[in-house]
């Protein structure tokens, strides 16, 4: 009987995912050096168009100029040169749309400075164009921070094609200190676009204001600047000038820094991790288009958190990361991790009131490190893209409407340490692109396909799209005479029909 019930377990996981989801183009990002232990991509940003073609953020890695950086779409990118910044690989910016097909419309590489990835963050405009806030070291080791947007006027639009060229405004400098990142980036129905980060430090802008920091303490250090910081949100009008700005101004917390910003319905909402004395947590604030708050709210988590993506959808707002040695207190119900390695992290918020709804912490196989990178709604529930470092698998984690775990789906194997380093799904839920990363010391198989570049770096990138299954009668009649597995409700009990037979979720035979 236990042989029973697991099979029809793995039944309704596979209908849940494959069923619904084929898998649409694979495009990959390598990079290429003399020294191949030095080369390596990573993609940091997907974000779908209305059209439901794609804007993509990736960083690549380069010695010299004379190099080809990086390999994409039978096109090759030149890059910078290391030496002229005292370091041993540059890391250059660069950002593409392609279109539903996965075709090139522009690419727009950035090999000025040296590019930081984890400080940058790009975003696809309402026009169809992008804008690129980007943190960099410039020649001399100043830090210097750049809002880019391209055209000759605001924005990259489909008209540029391959030629889109830099606008660079908005340039912010701070101290050598490292002492601030960019997070996220949110636009309104003005085209006004809200810019959130963190400092450690003053920041000194070409325009009117000095950015102050609230007194905390802060050494000076680089390595301990994202935990002695607080939230900075600057908004900009639709020709790219400054308007305004705003900090959190709570002058009792030790850090806070945003993880998550969006703009729906005349309000701007966001999310972040916090600390004070006592604790620390997540963070939650609404603002108005004027950067007035209207309130903040601070739910505590115990134990080590470490953010991934955070995205609004459906009146949600869903936090997803890695939480090790903690626990998650919600009402009467506490979700706890075990062992030293991270657990992935889903945390579910109401946009409304900022009230919690609901969080889970997902364990990996053999006590492995586990990172949720993103979650999402679906009709029955929510699904989470995750993966297991160690172990090298992504997968996508199904849950039901009350954040309990149904079943998984593996999306990509074997690469190394491979992960998933973004996710992006398009705004009717049709399309899903998942930015993966994997290592040459193995073969990668990415949604049944392949790959490995062992003869040109060390890491590089997959761009792979799920997407939703248009129902047509072939292919129902095909799926008919192989395999016909339904589910259905008689007498208020779950029946699952397979082959003309039918059991019920304990495995039993029911139609005999």
């Amino acid at each position: 009987m236990r042989k029973i019930f697991f099979f029809a377990a793995l039944l309704i996981g596979a209908q849940s995912f494959a069923q619904d989801y084929e898998a649409g183009y694979l495009k990959t990002l390598v990079d290429e050096q003399a020294d191949p232990t030095k080369g390596q991509s990573q993609l940091y940003n997907l974000e779908y168009y209305s059209d439901g073609s794609l804007l993509l953020l990736s960083s690549y890695s380069t010695v010299t100029s004379e190099e080809v950086g990086l390999h994409f779409n039978d096109s090759t990118y030149q890059g910078g040169t290391a030496t002229k910044v005292g370091l041993s690989a540059l890391t250059n910016a660069f950002m593409a749309k392609i279109d539903a097909n996965g075709d090139l419309i522009w690419a727009v590489p950035d090999t000025t400075y040296h590019f930081d990835l984890s400080g940058s963050v790009s975003m696809a405009t309402t026009d169809g164009g992008a804008i690129f806030a980007q943190k960099m070291r410039n020649k001399k080791g100043r830090f210097v921070t750049f809002v880019n947007v391209y055209d000759h006027t605001s924005y990259v639009t489909a008209s540029n094609n391959i030629t889109a060229s830099y606008e660079r405004t908005a340039a912010m400098t701070a101290d050598p200190n490292d002492s601030y990142a960019w997070a996220c980036l949110a636009q309104d129905e003005d085209k006004n676009v809200y810019l959130a980060g963190y400092q450690s430090d003053t920041l000194y802008p070409t325009w009117h204001d000095t950015i102050a920091m609230r007194p905390n303490k802060w050494n000076g250090n680089a390595q301990q600047k994202s935990s002695n910081c607080n939230t900075v949100i600057l908004k900009y009008n639709a020709q790219m000038d400054y308007v305004a700005y705003t900090t959190t101004g709570n002058d009792e917390l030790v850090y806070d820094r945003p993880v998550g910003l969006h703009y729906e319905g005349g309000k701007l909402y966001v999310a972040g991790t916090y600390k004070n004395a006592t604790e620390s947590g997540i963070y939650y604030a609404r603002y108005d288009k004027d950067l007035k708050r209207e309130y903040i709210q601070y739910h505590p988590i115990t134990g080590a958190l470490q953010f991934q993506q955070t995205k609004f959808e459906d009146g949600k707002i869903f936090v997803c990361g890695g939480l090790s040695k903690g626990s998650i207190t919600i009402g009467e119900k506490t979700v706890s991790t075990s062992g030293n390695f991270n657990h992935g992290l889903v945390y579910v918020m109401s946009m409304a009131d900022g009230s919690v709804i609901n969080a889970d912490v997902h364990p990996a196989a053999n006590n492995a490190l586990n990172i949720t990178v993103a979650a999402f709604p679906t009709k029955d529930g929510y699904v989470a893209y995750n993966h297991e470092t160690l172990n090298g698998i992504q997968m996508a984690l199904h849950y039901d409407s009350n954040l309990n775990l149904v079943s998984t789906d593996t999306l990509g194997q074997g690469g190394g340490s491979s992960t998933i380093s973004c996710v992006g799904r398009s705004a009717d839920g049709k399309h899903v692109a998942l930015g993966l990363r994997a290592r040459t010391t193995a073969d990668y198989t990415v949604l049944g396909e392949t790959f490995n570049f062992a003869d040109k770096t060390n890491w590089y990138s997959v761009i792979a799209t799920l997407n939703e299954k248009e129902e047509t009668k072939g292919i129902e009649d095909v799926q008919r005479d192989k395999v016909q597995s339904t589910k259905f409700i008689r007498n208020g009990q779950l029946i699952i029909r397979h082959n003309g037979r039918e059991y019920n979720v304990q495995g039993r035979r029911v139609d005999n």
